[in-house]
This record gives C-alpha cells, structure tokens and sequence, in this order.
C-alpha cells in the first residue's frame, strides 16, 4: 500500500538505518500505487550511531515516487552518512515489459535545522546516472551543519541533484 499522511515525530534511534523511505518496486504489484511515498514527516529525532541520519532510497527496478518529504529538527551523534539519498530511475526496461510505470521521481525533499557530527561521510545526493534521467529534484537544505565525529569524513558527493542549500556546512553540491 502507498505511505501518505505520515509522521513520525520525537524519536531516538541508536541503531539501524535511521528513518528511511524507500521506494519498492511497485511493477511488481499489479494494480497497486505502493510505490508512492507522498507527505512523510520525519521531526524531531535523535539519531545515536546509526548507518544513516536522511535516507531515501530507490535503487534499480524500484519504481514510483516520493513528493514531499521532510526531514526536520534532526540530531546526529557518530552517524556514519549523514544525508544518504540514492534514488535512482534505472530498471525501465523491466517496469516496461512487466506493464509498470517506467520512471521513479522523487520532488520537494525538504531536510532542515540538522545537526551534529558524522564518521564517514557528509553524504551523497545520488539521482539517476544521466542528467537525463533526473529524478531527484525540488531538494531544499536549510541550516544543516554537519561536523567530524573524529578522523577524516568524506565530502559531499552528488549525481544530478537539483535543489537549493542555505546556510548548510558544509556546503552540498546541488545542482539549481
């Protein structure tokens, strides 16, 4: 079944993948939109050592669309990635024969007021391996200020992201 109208709002995660929404592959349900995340709220969470801080995942052969989706008032302590969005529209050919959606989408992802320290990466925008593709967009950063938890982290890495980012530290590499 689809995700729509969701919040989850005061929690502490100490483990795990922290609050995820993934995209399944809605081909393989007849008749069904359960590849569709629409409104999902993710507010005022801790995050303790967990594998990722944001994550929206879609990966190939997993079709539909994700549309407004918020992660607010977020705090990290040794999160391994911080803002881990993988979202890719591959497995076209597969929706096509099996009589699915050939495209995934992912709009108005909103990540604001993020905080604290991070093991080994800033994160990663990852969407579609073409700009042709271009998945993912309407991205809005806000005042994210993401730190070392200790050592070398990684930089930013992003693939045909487009959104915007104010006041983030460090920057992310959106495209407009």
């Amino acid at each position: 079944a689809p995700s729509r109208n969701v919040t989850v709002r005061n929690l502490t995660c100490s483990c795990g993948n922290g609050p995820t929404v993934s995209i399944w592959p809605r081909f393989s349900i007849p008749n069904t939109s359960a590849g569709v995340a629409r409104d999902v709220t993710f507010d005022q969470i801790t995050l303790v050592r967990t594998s990722n801080a944001v994550s929206l995942k879609s990966y190939p052969s997993f079709l539909g669309e994700a549309t407004n989706v918020s992660y607010t008032n977020l705090r990290l302590e040794e999160v391994d990635i911080g803002i881990a969005v993988n979202f890719f529209g591959q497995g076209a050919e597969d929706a096509a024969r099996a009589g699915g959606p050939v495209s995934a989408s992912a709009s108005s992802l909103r990540i604001e007021n993020v905080s604290g320290t991070v093991r080994q990466a800033y994160g990663h925008l990852n969407c579609g391996a073409t700009a042709a593709d271009e998945p993912c967009t309407g991205l809005r950063m806000n005042n994210v200020t993401l730190k070392p938890a200790g050592g070398a982290v990684k930089p930013y890495t992003c693939m045909n992201a487009h959104g915007v980012a104010t006041a983030c530290q460090p920057e992310p590499c959106l495209e407009p």
